[in-house]
C-alpha cells in the first residue's frame, strides 16, 4: 500500500477515532428502567422524596409512562403535596395501564383537598366543552363525516338499479351529504378550539383570579391548590406573567402564571 493511500486512510479515519475516544470519556446515560426500579425501592421504603428524585431523573431524560406518573402521584400524596399529586394523577389517567389506579388516587386527593378548601361547583356546559375538546377530540367527527359521505354515495348508486325508489334514495343521499358536511365542520371547529384552549392546574400556593392582568384589578374568584382551569392561549398570547382562564364554574379572568402547570 502506497504512502498516499495510507495517509488518506489515516486522514479519513482520524476524526472517527478521535470522536470515539471523546465519546468514551462522556458519562454513561442513566438507564430509565434502573432509575425506575430504584425509585420503586425508595417508595416501598417510604422514602418518598428519594423516590421522587429518581422518578424526576427519568422525566428529565424525556421518558414518560403511566406507572411513572402514578408513582409520582402516590409519592407526592404521602408528602402532602396535594397539588402536585393531583397533577400527576391527571397525567396518569391518559395511560390505559394506570387509568384505574389513577382514578382511585385522584378521588382520594380530591377528598383531602375538599377538607382544606371549598369545592368549586362545576358548570355542566363548561364540563361538556372540556370533555369535547380534550377527551373526545375532532377525530370521531372526521370519521363520521367519511362514513356519511360514503353512505350518501352508496344510496346514490343504488338509485341506478332501483328506479322505483330513486326519489327516496336521492333524498336520503342529500341528507347524508348534509350530515357529512355538518360533522366535518364540527370536527374542524373542535380541532381549532382544542388548539386554542389547554388544561392547567394550580399546584403551588393559593391564588386569585382577577378581571384584568394586574395585581390591583378587581377580584373575580379565589383559586386554591388543586383547582383546574381551561386556559385560553389566544387571549393570553404574549403575556408570560398572567394566564386568561375559565374556572370549572364558568367564571373567567386573569390569574398569575406562577404555580400553574399545563396538563
Amino acid at each position: 500500500m502506497s504512502f498516499i493511500i495510507r495517509f488518506s486512510i489515516v486522514f479519513l479515519l482520524g476524526p472517527v477515532i478521535a470522536a470515539t475516544f471523546a465519546l468514551s470519556d462522556l458519562p454513561a446515560q442513566p438507564n430509565p428502567q434502573s432509575l425506575f426500579n430504584e425509585g420503586n425501592y425508595h417508595l416501598e421504603q417510604q422514602s418518598y422524596q428519594d423516590a421522587i428524585d429518581k422518578y424526576r431523573e427519568i422525566t428529565a431524560l424525556g421518558y414518560e409512562s403511566g406507572p411513572l406518573f402514578l408513582n409520582l402521584g402516590i409519592s407526592y400524596t404521602h408528602l402532602d403535596s396535594l397539588g402536585l399529586a393531583k397533577y400527576y394523577y391527571l397525567k396518569a389517567l391518559g395511560y390505559r395501564q394506570s387509568k384505574d389506579a389513577a382514578e382511585t388516587g385522584l378521588r382520594h386527593v380530591n377528598m383531602l383537598l375538599s377538607q382544606a378548601r371549598p369545592n368549586l361547583p362545576v358548570l355542566p356546559v363548561a364540563e361538556f366543552y372540556d370533555r369535547l375538546y380534550f377527551e373526545t377530540g375532532s377525530m370521531p367527527f372526521f370519521l363520521l363525516s367519511v362514513l356519511f359521505i360514503n353512505l350518501a354515495a352508496a344510496a346514490l348508486i343504488v338509485t341506478w338499479f332501483t328506479p322505483r325508489f330513486s326519489g327516496w334514495l336521492r333524498t336520503i343521499s342529500i341528507l347524508l351529504l348534509l350530515m357529512s358536511i355538518a360533522t366535518l365542520g364540527t370536527g374542524f371547529f373542535v380541532d381549532s378550539q382544542a388548539n386554542r384552549y389547554s388544561r392547567a392546574i394550580l399546584i403551588y400556593n393559593d391564588s386569585v383570579v382577577r378581571e384584568q392582568p394586574y395585581i390591583d384589578a378587581p377580584v373575580v374568584a379565589s383559586a386554591h391548590i388543586g383547582y383546574t382551569f381551561t386556559v385560553d392561549t389566544h387571549t393570553g398570547q404574549g403575556n408570560d406573567e398572567w394566564l386568561y382562564v375559565r374556572l370549572s364554574n364558568g367564571l373567567e379572568g386573569w390569574i398569575p402564571a406562577v404555580g400553574i402547570v399545563q396538563l
